[in-house]
C-alpha cells in the first residue's frame, strides 16, 4: 500500500509549534529537487555509497529508475546518463514500489516489478557502478520471476553475507486474480539463477489473513534468519504482520504462531512498512495505525526474539505518535542506537517531509527538532518521505517525492540533514520592505525581497523575537518575492527574514529587519463597507462580493490564530468549506484597499 496522501489545497503552511528543517541547522541541511522528464517521479529507496554518493530508486510514469548524486548534491555524471537511469521496461502500475541495495563488490541491485502484457512478475536487475547493466546477472542484467497466475508485486530486498538476493512483496493466490494476496519470499543465486534450496524451487508462499496480505520490507537476522513486515487483512481492515523464516525457507516456529505475529494497533488501517533487526536480535518494525476517517499515526513495534512484544518499550512494546495526522514509511537505528523514524506530516491540508527520533525505549528524543519531530517542506504541494539511511557521520538522508501540481506533478525529493557537507551554494535574498526600523505599519502589509538567481521558492519567518523564538508565522515555499502577510496585532513589534530554495539548495537567511504596526480601527477594519460575506452560518461555500478588480488574500483562521486555508487572487467570489469541519473560524479578507476580519461558523 502507498502512502496516503491529500492534494494540496493551502497556499502556505503556518508552523505552530514545530520546527522547519530549513530554520533548523540551516548550514548542514541539502535539499534536491530532481525532475526525471514524466510528469509522475516517485522515489521509493535510497542507498548511500562508501564514497558519500547517494543512489535513490523509484519510478517514472510506470518505469523503474535509478539516480546517483555526488556528495554535493548534485546529479553525477559518471552514472548512466547526466546521473540518470530509466528502464525501458513497464512497470504495469505507477507507482510501484522497489527496493535497491548494493552489493560488498560495488555492484548495484534493483528490486521492482515487470508488466509482461497481462500481469506483473517480480523483476530483479544488477548494475555495476556506472550504471550500466550486468550481464553476468541473468539475461542481459535481469531475471523475470512469475510466482502466481496473476500480480506478484516484488517491494523488498535484501542481500545475504553469502552475496545470495532476497526479495520479498507480494502474489496474488486467488484463482480468478480477485486480489487475494499472500507473503512472496524469493531468493537468488548471486548470478540471478533462482536458489532451488530454498522453500519450494527458491519461492516461499505464507498465508496469513483471508484476503490483502502484502510484505513491505525485508530484514536478515544475525543468524540468518529472514523476517518479513508488511500488513495483513481479513476482508476490510489491515493489522501489522511479521513473519519468520528459517534459512531454508520454513517457517520459524519459535517465532509467534508457528512463525507469524499479527498485530492490531487500531480498529480499522494498520500497515507496516519497514523493519530493522537491533543488535540485541529484537525486531523493530514501523508503519501507520489509522486513527479517525482521514486520519493517521506513526507506529512502532518492538517485538522480543520469540515474537512477543517487547514490554521495555514503549506502552506493552507499541509506541503511537498523535500530534496531528502523520504516517512511518521507513525507520533505521543510530550508533547510539536512537530510533529514526521517517515518512509524511500534515497539521493543515499539505503533507512535508517527517522525520521523529525516539530513545531506544521508545521515548520521543526532546533535543531532536520540536518535541522529536522535525518537518520540511519542498514548496506548495505534497511532500512525501518513502525512504531512510544514516551516514556514518550521523547525517540523517531522507528520499521521497514532492507534487508541484500540473503539469509537471510528481519529482525525486531528496534531503539530507545534519550532513557535514556544504552542498551547492544560493545566495540569501536581501530585504526591501517594510524598511528596517518602519512604525505605523498596517496589521496587514506587503512584504518584499530580492529575487535570487536559481531560487525556485522563498520561506518567510516572522516572529516578535530577534532570535525567532517562537516563529510566529513561517510561509513555506513562497513562489514569487513578495506577499501580503496577514493577521498581526497592532500596536507590536515584529521581525522578519527571507531564505530562498533552489532544486539543489537552500540559502543562508537573510539579514533580520524589523518593524512595528500602528492603531487599528476594530476587528472590522479598512474597506469593511465594501465587503459582503454569505450565508452565515454556512455549510459548504462561502461567498465573497466587493473585491472585484484587485489581487486580495482571503484567508480562514482557528479561533486559536492558525492559518485553516488561503486563497489568492483576483475576483474571488466564492470559498469552499468542504475539506473544512464544523467549528467557529476567523475570516480575513485583506489586498491594499482591504483589511477585514470576522468571525463566521461552519455548520
Amino acid at each position: 500500500m502507498n502512502a496516503i496522501v491529500k492534494t494540496a489545497k493551502a497556499l502556505f503552511i503556518v508552523f505552530s509549534g514545530l520546527v522547519s528543517l530549513l530554520s533548523f541547522g540551516q548550514n548542514s541541511t541539502i535539499q534536491v529537487l530532481t525532475d526525471l522528464g514524466t510528469r509522475y517521479d516517485y522515489a521509493y529507496s535510497i542507498a548511500l555509497q562508501p564514497d558519500g554518493k547517494v543512489l535513490v530508486a523509484g519510478d517514472a510514469w510506470g518505469n523503474p529508475c535509478i539516480i546517483r548524486f555526488d556528495t554535493t548534491g548534485m546529479l553525477d555524471n559518471s552514472f548512466g546518463s547526466g546521473g540518470k537511469v530509466i528502464e525501458t521496461w513497464d512497470c504495469g502500475s505507477n507507482p510501484a514500489d522497489g527496493e535497491i541495495e548494493i552489493q560488498n563488490n560495488g555492484k548495484i541491485v534493483l528490486g521492482t516489478r515487470y508488466h509482461n502484457g497481462a500481469n506483473t512478475d517480480f523483476l530483479m536487475a544488477r548494475y555495476h557502478d556506472d550504471g550500466s547493466p550486468d550481464a553476468s546477472f541473468g539475461e542481459n542484467g535481469k531475471v523475470i520471476t512469475p510466482i502466481g497466475g496473476h500480480h506478484d508485486w516484488c517491494n523488498a530486498i535484501a542481500i545475504q553475507s553469502d552475496g545470495k538476493i532476497l526479495a520479498g512483496g507480494s502474489t496474488d493466490t486467488s484463482p480468478e486474480g480477485d486480489s487475494r494476496h499472500d507473503f512472496a519470499l524469493v531468493r537468488y543465486h548471486a548470478d540471478g539463477s533462482r536458489d532451488a534450496s530454498f522453500g519450494n524451487n527458491g519461492i516461499v508462499i505464507t498465508h496469513i489473513g483471508l484476503s490483502y496480505n502484502v510484505a513491505y520490507s525485508l530484514a536478515i537476522q544475525h543468524d540468518g534468519k529472514i523476517i518479513m513486515a508488511g500488513e495483513a487483512n481479513d476482508s476490510i481492515f489491515s493489522d501489522f504482520a511479521v513473519v519468520r523464516y528459517h534459512s531454508d525457507g520454513s517457517l520459524d516456529n519459535s517465532f509467534g504462531d508457528q512463525g507469524i505475529v499479527r498485530t492490531a494497533l487500531s480498529e480499522s488501517y494498520d500497515f507496516a512498512k519497514s523493519v530493522v533487526v537491533q543488535d540485541d536480535e529484537k525486531i523493530l518494525v514501523a508503519g501507520s495505525a489509522q486513527n479517525g476517517l482521514s486520519n493517521y499515526n506513526c507506529a512502532l513495534v518492538r517485538y522480543n526474539t520469540d515474537g512477543l512484544p517487547d514490554e521495555t518499550f514503549g506502552t506493552n512494546g507499541v509506541v503511537i505518535s498523535d500530534i496531528s495526522n502523520e504516517m512511518g514509511n521507513a525507520v533505521a537505528l543510530q550508533p547510539d542506537h536512537k530510533i529514526v523514524l521517517a515518512g509524511l506530516f500534515t497539521n493543515t491540508t499539505i503533507w512535508d517531509f517527517a522525520v521523529f527520533r525516539y530513545h531506544p525505549d521508545g521515548a520521543l528524543d526532546n533535543s531532536f527538532g520540536t518535541n522529536g519531530l522535525l518537518t520540511a517542506s519542498f514548496g506548495r504541494g505534497d511532500s512525501e518521505g518513502n525512504a531512510l539511511a544514516i551516514g556514518a557521520d550521523g547525517e540523517i538522508l531522507l528520499a521521497g517525492s514532492f507534487n508541484h501540481g500540473s503539469p509537471d506533478y510528481f519529482d525525486f525529493a531528496l534531503l539530507r540533514l545534519f550532513s557535514s557537507l556544504s552542498g551547492p551554494s544560493l545566495s540569501a535574498p536581501t530585504l526591501i520592505s517594510p524598511a528596517d526600523g518602519a512604525t505605523g505599519q498596517s496589521t496587514s502589509l506587503e512584504m518584499t525581497w530580492s529575487s535570487v538567481p536559481g531560487a525556485i521558492s522563498y520561506n518567510i519567518q516572522i516572529s516578535a523575537s530577534p532570535q525567532f523564538d517562537p516563529v510566529l508565522i513561517s510561509h513555506i515555499g513562497w513562489s514569487s518575492n513578495s506577499l501580503i502577510s496577514s493577521g498581526l496585532n497592532s500596536n507590536t513589534s515584529y521581525y522578519w527574514r527571507v531564505s530562498g530554495t533552489g532544486s539543489n539548495a537552500s540559502s543562508e537567511w537573510s539579514d533580520t529587519w524589523a518593524f512595528a504596526t500602528g492603531e487599528t480601527t476594530g476587528i472590522d477594519d479598512m474597506g469593511a463597507e465594501r465587503i459582503k460575506v454569505y450565508p452565515l452560518p454556512l455549510t459548504h461555500k462561502l461567498f465573497v462580493d466587493g473585491i472585484d478588480g484587485e489581487m486580495t488574500t482571503v484567508s480562514i483562521y482557528s479561533i486559536e490564530g492558525r492559518i485553516i486555508k488561503q486563497v489568492e487572487g483576483v475576483g474571488i467570489k466564492e470559498i469552499d468549506f468542504t475539506d473544512i469541519p464544523n467549528g467557529i473560524y476567523l475570516l480575513g479578507i485583506f489586498n491594499f484597499q482591504i483589511s477585514y476580519t470576522r468571525k463566521i461558523v461552519k455548520q
